[in-house]
C-alpha cells in the first residue's frame, strides 16, 4: 500500500507543475527546483550503515539553485528515494515513516515555494506552518489532488492541516495526496517550513520543492581568467602521476606546476582563481580507507597544505572508496567535490554523489549540501556511474561519466538551477574521462583510454568530441604518465613582467610577459608573479633581476651607450636577445631605442655586450631614465618593435638608469646605517679625487623629492682613499632613501646610488630631536597606555640637574624641552619613569 509507482508519481508532478506553472518571480528572483531524481536521501540502513551517522541522517542540506536548505528530522525516519527505472526513466521522491516532525530552513528566504506530500491515508495528519526571518507566521495553500480521503483546514491561514479519514489509497491512488504553496509576493519571503505528521503513524513521500531564489548562476565566470593577448588559454591536468600541469588543449603541450610528495597520485581537482587556490584529493591503486583529506596547493606562497583532514566533520559521508577516483570543479565561489559511492563487488546499491563547499572570507570550509546525485552501481556487479571528471559552466553541470564503458558511459548535462537533466549515451564512443574547461567555456575531453593515453579534443557539449591531440611535455617537466587522471578549471599561470613605470606598458591586456622556461632566463633566478607591478625605481621585481649588475650611468650628448647581460640559453636552439634604452625621456621604449642580438645555445651563462652607438641622449644631468631587456627563442620572431607583449619562454627585467657625467672621483662605497630607530650615519668612501668640490647629501621619503639635509666638503687628497660621514640626526619616521651629489669644481655632478633606511618606533620608545643639541629639542615618546611619569636629567657624574611630572597619553606624545643652552656641553642621560616601565635615552649638548 505504501509502494507509489510511476504512475501515480507523474499523475502527481502534472498536478504539481500546473500548480507551479503561474508562478512568477520578481526581478532579482529566478525560478529553482530540487529534484529527488537527481539526489541521494541518506539512510542509516543497509549498505549506508557505518557510512551514514544519525547525525547526517536526521539534518541533511541540498542545493536549491545557488540557495540552500536543510532538512532536519525529529522522531521522523528516512527510508532515502523511491525510485522506479521503467524505460530508462528515473522518477524519484523522498520517503518518510512515523510520526514527528520535518523542519525545512532556507539558508536565505525564498518566495512562492511549492511542493507536495503523497500518500497521507488511514488516519495520517499532516500539519504544515511557514515562518518569515522574523518568526511572523505565513499563510499556507494547501489543495487535494484528488477528492476522497483527505480534508483539508486551514488553507488560507497560517496552518494547514491535512487530515485522511482512515481510507487507504492504492499505489496508483491520487486521494492520499495534497499540494501545497506558500510565501507570494508581498511578503518577507519563506525562512523555514514544519511538516508535523501524527495521527496513525505510516509512511508518506515528500515531492520536488520549486520555489523562488534571489540570484542566480554567474555567466562567464571564468572570462576574468582571460589570457594576456597572444597568451594560450589555460587548464590544469594531472597524468597518472603525481605532478600538475598547465595544459594548453590547443597544442597538447603540457608544462610542470608541483608535485605532491604524499602520494602515487593527484586527483579531484579544482581552482579557485580568487585566491590562487588549488583543491585536490589524493589517490592510491587501491582506497585507503584513512584517507578522508582535503588537501590545497596555494600559488601565492607554492606551497602544500591541508583544508579539513576528515570530510566526514562537515557532514559529508565517505564510502568504501573514500575520497579517491571522484571529480572536482570550482564554480561561483564553491567548490563542487564529487564522491563515489560504488564498493569493489558494484553492489554497494549506493548513489554517488556531488557536494557544494562554501567558504568564509579566511577561505576555511562553513557550509555543505548536496547538489546532484547518479545510482553508483545495480547493485549486482555493474557499475553505472564512475566520477570521470565533471566541469561546471553557467550553472550547468557536465558530468563525464565513465560508468560501465562500452555501454552506460554517458555526458550528462545538470541545469542547477532548473534540476533538468539531458543525457548522452556514448556506448563508450567516445569514453567520457577528464573534462577540463577554459576561460571562454570551452570544454575539453582530456585522458584516453589505452591507446589513446594523453589524448585532448574538444568536446562539442552532444556527446560528441572533435579532433584528438596528443599531450607532449615541456623539456622541464617530468614526463607523462599514463593518461589524464583529472583535469580542472581555467587556469592563468605566474609569469615574468617588466616593472618599469606603468608608461612603458601602456596597453592593460599586453605587458611584457615571459612564462618561465627552466632552459631560458636572465642572470641566475627567474621571476614569477601574476601581474605587472609598476614602481618608481623598476624594483618592485626584487632582487631576482640579475642579469645586470649594477646599469650602466647614460651620459648626456652623442655618445655610445655600452651595456653587458648575463644570459642562460640551453634550449638547444638560437635565442634573441633584445633590449630598449628610453634615452630620449618620452616614457615608452620607442623601436628607435631598441636592439637585438642572437644567442647561441649553450650550457654555461654568457655574457652578453649590447651596444647603442652614437645615441643623441637629451635627458638632463641628474635624471633617470628605463632598460628593458628581453629574451626568448628566435623562432618567436621577436625584434626591437617589441618591449611590449607575451612570448611564451624567456625572461623580462627593468632597471632605471642614471643619467649623469664623469667626474674625476671614484666612489668606492656608500652606506646608510640606522642607529637605534634615533638617526641616520651615513658614510662613505672615494678615491683619485681631483677638481672636486664636495658632496650634497640628499634625502627623500618617497625616492622621487629629494631634499639637501647636508654638505661635506672634498678632502681634495688624490690618496687610496678618503673616508667620510654625515649624522642624520632629525631623521624621517618610516622609509627613506639618501643619495649623495658628487660636485666637481666645474659645477658638474653626477648622483650616488640610493640606500635605503626604515626607521620604527617602538610599542614604547624615547627619541630625542635633534641630537646633538644646540638650543632646543623636541622629546618624542611613544606610550602603549595612558600613565603619569616623571622626566629625570642627568650629568655624566650622575646628578640631576632636571625633574619634571609629565602626563603620557597612549601612542606618540611630543614635548618640546627649551633652554639646554644653560648646561655646559657634555654627554647626558634622560630618563622618564612611569609606574609600568623606564626609557631612557643618552643626548649630547654642545
Amino acid at each position: 500500500m505504501k509502494r507509489i509507482l510511476l504512475c501515480c508519481i507523474i499523475l502527481c508532478a502534472c498536478n504539481l507543475f500546473n500548480l507551479r506553472a503561474s508562478a512568477q518571480c520578481a526581478a532579482g528572483w529566478n525560478s529553482a527546483t530540487l529534484k529527488w531524481d537527481n539526489l541521494d536521501y541518506l539512510v542509516t540502513t543497509g549498505t549506508y550503515a557505518g557510512f551514514v551517522t544519525p547525525a547526517m541522517r536526521d539534518t541533511q542540506n541540498f542545493a536549491l539553485g545557488v540557495n540552500r536548505l536543510r532538512i532536519q528530522l525529529n522522531g521522523i525516519t528516512p527510508n532515502g528515494e523511491n525510485i522506479n527505472n521503467v524505460a530508462g526513466t528515473l522518477a524519484a521522491d523522498a520517503e518518510f515513516q512515523n510520526n514527528g516532525t520535518i523542519k525545512i530552513t532556507f539558508d536565505t528566504v525564498v518566495r512562492n515555494l511549492q511542493f507536495s506530500l503523497y500518500d497521507i491515508d488511514l488516519s495520517q495528519v499532516a500539519t504544515v506552518t511557514a515562518v518569515d526571518p522574523g518568526g511572523a507566521p505565513l499563510l499556507i495553500t494547501m489543495g487535494i489532488t484528488t477528492a476522497g480521503i483527505i480534508t483539508v483546514s486551514g488553507s488560507g491561514t497560517a496552518t494547514a492541516v491535512a487530515t485522511a479519514n482512515g481510507g487507504a489509497a492504492a499505489n496508483n491512488d491520487n486521494r492520499g495526496n495534497v499540494n501545497l504553496s506558500m510565501g507570494g509576493l508581498g511578503t518577507n519571503g519563506v525562512k523555514s517550513v514544519t511538516i508535523t505528521m501524527s495521527g496513525v503513524g505510516g509512511n508518506f513521500w515528500l515531492s520536488d520543492l520549486t520555489a523562488c531564489v534571489f540570484g542566480g548562476f554567474p555567466v562567464n565566470y571564468y572570462a576574468s581568467q582571460a589570457p594576456w593577448i597572444g597568451q594560450p588559454a589555460y587548464y590544469l591536468v594531472t597524468p597518472d602521476n603525481n605532478s600538475v600541469y598547465l595544459f594548453n588543449p590547443l597544442t597538447g603541450k603540457a608544462d610542470w606546476l608541483f608535485s605532491e610528495p604524499a602520494s602515487p597520485w593527484v586527483n579531484s581537482m579544482a581552482y579557485d582563481y580568487n585566491s590562487r587556490t588549488l583543491f585536490y584529493v589524493m589517490d592510491h591503486s587501491s582506497p585507503v580507507s584513512t584517507n578522508k583529506a582535503l588537501k590545497k596547493y596555494d600559488f601565492n606562497t607554492e606551497t602544500i597544505g591541508t583544508v579539513v583532514n576528515d570530510l566526514t566533520t562537515l557532514g559529508i559521508p565517505l564510502f568504501d572508496i573514500v575520497v579517491e577516483s571522484a571529480g572536482a570543479a570550482f564554480y561561483n565561489k564553491s567548490l563542487f567535490l564529487g564522491v563515489e559511492g560504488t564498493n569493489s563487488a558494484k553492489n554497494s546499491n549506493r548513489e554517488s554523489i556531488i557536494w557544494r563547499i562554501d567558504f568564509d572570507a579566511a577561505m576555511n570550509p562553513t557550509k555543505v549540501c548536496q547538489v546532484f546525485a547518479r545510482t553508483a552501481d545495480n547493485g549486482a556487479g555493474t557499475l553505472t556511474h564512475d566520477w570521470g571528471d565533471f566541469t561546471i559552466k553557467d550553472g550547468v553541470l557536465f558530468d563525464f561519466n565513465t560508468g560501465n564503458v562500452g555501454s552506460t558511459s554517458q555526458f550528462i548535462h545538470f541545469n542547477m538551477q532548473s534540476g533538468v537533466e539531458t543525457v548522452f549515451n556514448t556506448n563508450g564512443n567516445p569514453a567520457p574521462i577528464q573534462a577540463g574547461q577554459t576561460y571562454d567555456g570551452k570544454i575539453y575531453w582530456t585522458g584516453g583510454q589505452a591507446p589513446e593515453l594523453g589524448r585532448v579534443a574538444r568536446y562539442n557539449e552532444d556527446g560528441t568530441i572533435g579532433a584528438k591531440i596528443v599531450a607532449v611535455v615541456t623539456p622541464c617537466s617530468p614526463a607523462w604518465v599514463g593518461r589524464a587522471g583529472d583535469a580542472s578549471d581555467p587556469f592563468r599561470p605566474k609569469s615574468d613582467f617588466g616593472d618599469a613605470p606603468a608608461s612603458y606598458d601602456p596597453v592593460p591586456n599586453d605587458k611584457a610577459t615571459h612564462e618561465q622556461d627552466c632552459n631560458l632566463r636572465l642572470g641566475l633566478t627567474f621571476d614569477k608573479e601574476w601581474d605587472k607591478t609598476p614602481s618608481a625605481n623598476a624594483t618592485a621585481d626584487g632582487t631576482d633581476e640579475d642579469g645586470i649588475a649594477t646599469p650602466t650611468i647614460l651620459l648626456p650628448g652623442i655618445n655610445t651607450y655600452v651595456q653587458d647581460v648575463k644570459v642562460f640559453n640551453n634550449t638547444g636552439a638560437n635565442a634573441t636577445l633584445a633590449a630598449w634604452i628610453d634615452y630620449n625621456g618620452n616614457g615608452v621604449f620607442d623601436p628607435s631605442e631598441g636592439i637585438t642580438k642572437t644567442v647561441t645555445s649553450n650550457a654555461a651563462m654568457q655574457t652578453i655586450t649590447l651596444v647603442w652607438p652614437s645615441i643623441n641622449v637629451t635627458l638632463p644631468v641628474g635624471s633617470n631614465t628605463f632598460l628593458r631587456v628581453r629574451l626568448t627563442s628566435a623562432s618567436n620572431g621577436m625584434s626591437n618593435n617589441n618591449p611590449t607583449g607575451y612570448f611564451p619562454n624567456g625572461e623580462v627585467e627593468d632597471y632605471r638608469v642614471p643619467v649623469n657625467v664623469v667626474l674625476p672621483i671614484q666612489l668606492l662605497n656608500f652606506t646608510a646605517t640606522n642607529e637605534n630607530n634615533s638617526r641616520v650615519l651615513l658614510s662613505w668612501t672615494t678615491a683619485k679625487e681631483e677638481n672636486f668640490s664636495g658632496f650634497d647629501i640628499e634625502r627623500s621619503t618617497d625616492g622621487l623629492n629629494w631634499d639637501k639635509i647636508g654638505f661635506v666638503q672634498s678632502k681634495r687628497q688624490d690618496v687610496a682613499q678618503n673616508n667620510y660621514g654625515l649624522y642624520d640626526n632629525n631623521p624621517e619616521i618610516g622609509t627613506s632613501f639618501y643619495r649623495l651629489k658628487l660636485i666637481g669644481l666645474d659645477g658638474n655632478y653626477k648622483y650616488s646610488g640610493v640606500k635605503q633606511i626604515d626607521l620604527k618606533l617602538n610599542n614604547a620608545s624615547i627619541r630625542i630631536l635633534p641630537n646633538p643639541i644646540v638650543a632646543n629639542a623636541v622629546m618624542e615618546l611613544r606610550m602603549e597606555k595612558a600613565e603619569t611619569a616623571t622626566l629625570h636629567l642627568m650629568d655624566a657624574n650622575g646628578k640631576t640637574v632636571m625633574q619634571k611630572p609629565l602626563l603620557l597619553e597612549q601612542g606618540l606624545n611630543r614635548i618640546d624641552i627649551g633652554n639646554w643652552k644653560r648646561l655646559p656641553s657634555g654627554i647626558y642621560m634622560v630618563y622618564v619613569v612611569t609606574p609600568s616601565l623606564s626609557l631612557n635615552s643618552k643626548v649630547v649638548v654642545q
